[in-house]
């Protein structure tokens, strides 16, 4: 009777759980639901995705949310990330960006498209996965332009609820509603088993078994879903069913949960030797035993405390205090710093190339170095200091009671001196040097957030230095690195939003009168810095390593301007382009400019490629072979800012060039300068002597363009001319020239 009430008592305990379990479920589904409703929500809010979906630009939607996409998986388990046209076809799959073009039979996409509101509900896929999807309208305008659909795997919901209970779980799917080969093919693609003959109506879609207990192959399904024990020699489950149903509230299959009652169900043998035991120990050593236990639960509960404040405050790689723990004691400093009116430093200390010992030689071993790094770092401090890992390669050091800047330097200096040899890792030696930051307080802030911050940007400054080294923090260089950081970003962005553009700066013939080139300048407008000058984001998008992408905008778009000045019979000469270091060296430069050509069909005659004097004397060999390659083309090649470079008459010699023009810098003072006047005289003679044509850039004065007249230079550029114009006022101006060219001539015979 013992045995029936306890295996009774077993059984509803289970049951009473497992509709704890059904509950939980229910919810997760519906917070799930609203959870992605919200997503979509934010989503179809984000810059720049209406211009996006409208033009259906695959490219440039994949850039706006691919890393987004990848954050969503980690942190939420959104395992699908689609955009659809206003015909429900497919134009990106974030998860499989090469596969698009399907049409979207999906009964939450359908239903979508039909009231025009958000969808949701769970969809059964070909692969045999049951997933909870939702999908979005996107209107701009009051017209509708396209769909955003998001999705989870139900796989992952019943994971994430599992992990709460001691639980195991299986999806099974009626075979009805399956093709056979379809659904094998689909378990290869995601990794899992595809035993389709198991179940005589039903197929095991994904589990949280590494292997289904034996004696679970031995039932029918209609057994499973009617919920009992399965009891072997070895084991017994407690098994509950949740059906499944898609959008159309139809059954297409069923969500198994497992409770394990093996240890609960002991036989009764064991159980009754197992309480004769018991018994002969509490007669012989209750008290004894009553003490100890006492005794022992109450250490437990204090380490289990101690084990879990421990968890919550440190971390767990290095062991350090995390980033929680610091920012409290961090508070407390701050509060004592301000009663006893002394001084404290942060100091940030990130590793130079972290990345590239977890790409060369793995995470593992990268865990090691950090390990090694919190285990140097703790020599190093003084007892009253605080050391912790703030996140990734960080670490930070609060230090209290620092009288100036120059005991701020002294323990800097010690951590770079500790890294200035390699680390002896178990399997290798591996060499790390760290860029530190330093902020004090009140200097530098006056708050934990505050002088975290600008820590965090001195450490950058090190880095921009040439990194191993520490920088104190300083609000005007702060401001440029911040500056710099938003004109990196502002790049990147701008170049797949399309904010840059082309202006165009006419040359004239002073003899003529006559148009004879226009130079295409790139100009940006960013919608929170406004108008950003060339001479600032130039040098910047090299340094990132832009420059190629920007290069390749400026030469596209100036041919494509060229073909259609043509077609309209404007006498526009040459127009010429500006080129970088990375593309003259870069391998594709030349098919570049071939494709560019061929793709606007613009003669390569008609097409200049400007190259400052100082980039070709950099690798002037390679940059010879270039050179050469787009002359033979027929592209015109000219020598910008000519003078400033320091190229001898051999070099010149040597390049396949048919410009120089003079650079502003000579220009600027002329005629009253003699040694400009010396200098510009000896260019436009040494190019004629070459046979190469000359242009004078920045020309302003009439003084100016009669000198350089009157010593044979007769091709000028600059404001007194014209500034750079848009395409559309540089049009008026090539209707209008020839009396433009009438009145400045009378200026400057």
């Amino acid at each position: 009777m013992l045995q029936i009430a306890e295996n009774r008592s077993i059984k509803q305990q289970s049951i009473q759980t497992l509709d704890v379990y059904k509950k939980k479920f229910q919810s997760s589904f519906n917070s799930e639901a609203n959870s992605i409703l919200a997503l979509l929500d934010v989503m179809t809010n984000v810059e720049g995705i209406r211009d996006a979906l409208h033009e259906q630009n695959r490219l440039k939607l994949n850039g706006l949310f691919q890393e987004l996409f990848q954050k969503l998986r980690r942190t939420q388990g959104i395992t699908h990330f689609y955009f659809h046209s206003p015909e429900l076809v497919n134009i990106v799959r974030l998860h499989n960006i090469d596969r698009y073009g399907d049409q979207i039979s999906r009964q939450t996409s359908l239903r979508s498209s039909q009231t025009q509101r958000p969808s949701f509900g769970f969809e059964l896929g070909v692969l045999g996965t049951f997933t909870l999807r939702a999908v979005a309208p996107v209107y701009a305008n009051n017209e509708l332009i396209g769909y955003i659909e998001l999705g989870k795997e139900i796989e992952d919901i019943a994971a994430d609820i599992s992990n709460a209970f001691d639980l195991n779980w299986a999806v099974l799917i009626d075979k009805s509603f399956l093709v056979e080969e379809d659904w094998k093919a689909g378990m290869a693609v995601l990794g899992r088993l595809a035993n389709w003959n198991q179940y005589r109506t039903a197929v095991i879609s994904s589990s949280s078994f590494p292997e289904m207990p034996p004696e679970l192959n031995q039932k029918s399904i209609s057994a499973l879903k009617n919920g009992h024990s399965l009891i072997s020699n070895d084991s017994a489950w407690r098994i509950g069913v949740i059906p499944l149903q898609d959008i159309k509230l139809k059954q297409v299959g069923w969500l198994l949960i497992y409770i394990d009652e093996t240890e609960a169900l002991l036989t009764s043998s064991e159980r009754d030797q197992i309480f004769f035991l018991l018994l002969v120990l509490l007669i012989s050593f209750l008290l004894f035993i009553i003490w100890r236990v006492l005794g022992k639960a109450d250490a437990q509960v204090t380490r289990n405390q101690a084990q879990l404040h421990h968890m919550a405050h440190h971390d767990e790689l290095t062991g350090l205090p995390n980033r929680k723990s610091f920012y409290e004691k961090l508070g407390h400093a701050i509060n004592r710093s301000k009663r006893h009116r002394k001084s404290l430093a942060i100091l940030f200390i990130d590793l130079d190339n972290f990345k590239d010992v977890n790409d060369m030689l793995g995470h593992d071993t990268g865990d090691e170095v950090l390990r090694h790094v919190a285990k140097r770092l703790g020599v190093l401090m003084r007892k009253a200091d605080t050391l912790a890992r703030n996140s990734g390669d960080e670490f930070v050091v609060l230090i209290e009671g620092v009288k100036d800047e120059h005991d701020c330097s002294a323990i800097a200096q010690k951590i770079s001196d500790e890294f200035s040899g390699p680390l002896h890792l178990s399997t290798q030696d591996v060499d790390v040097t760290a860029s530190i930051g330093i902020a004090t307080f009140p200097k530098d802030g006056k708050s934990c957030d505050e002088l975290m911050v600008n820590a965090d940007s001195a450490m950058y400054l090190a880095k921009e230095m040439g990194k191993n080294s520490f920088y104190f923090y300083n609000k005007k260089i702060a401001e440029a690195t911040q500056r710099r950081i938003k004109l990196e970003n502002g790049i990147r962005s701008g170049l797949v939003e399309g904010r840059f553009s082309l202006v165009y700066q006419p040359q004239m013939n002073l003899l003529t009168g006559e148009i004879s080139g226009v130079e295409a300048l790139v100009r940006w407008q960013d919608p929170e810095m406004g108008s950003v000058s060339p001479v600032e984001f130039i040098p910047v998008a090299e340094n990132i390593g832009a420059i190629q992408e920007l290069g390749k905008f400026v030469l596209f778009e100036a041919c494509k301007q060229a073909r259609e000045w043509l077609d309209h019979s404007y006498e526009f000469g040459k127009i010429a382009v500006n080129l970088s270091v990375r593309q003259l060296h870069s391998q594709d430069f030349v098919p570049t400019v071939q494709e560019a050509l061929q793709k606007y069909h613009l003669p390569a005659e008609l097409l200049t490629i400007e190259v400052t004097e100082s980039l070709l004397m950099t690798h002037i060999e390679d940059s010879i072979q270039q050179l050469e390659a787009i002359r033979k083309i027929g592209v015109t090649i000219s020598i910008d800012d000519f003078g400033t470079g320091y190229s001898s008459l051999s070099q010149l010699k040597s390049l396949p060039i048919q410009t120089l023009k003079i650079d502003r810098s000579f220009i600027s003072d002329l005629p009253g300068d003699e040694s400009d006047v010396v200098i510009t005289k000896t260019i436009i003679s040494m190019s004629s002597n070459l046979g190469l044509d000359t242009v004078a850039e920045g020309v302003e004065t009439i003084e100016q363009a009669n000198f350089l007249k009157e010593n044979n230079c007769v091709i000028i550029q600059g404001y007194l001319y014209s500034k750079p114009l848009s395409s559309s006022a540089i049009r008026s101006l090539f209707l209008s020239h020839s009396n433009t060219y009438a009145h400045t001539s009378v200026l400057i015979s």
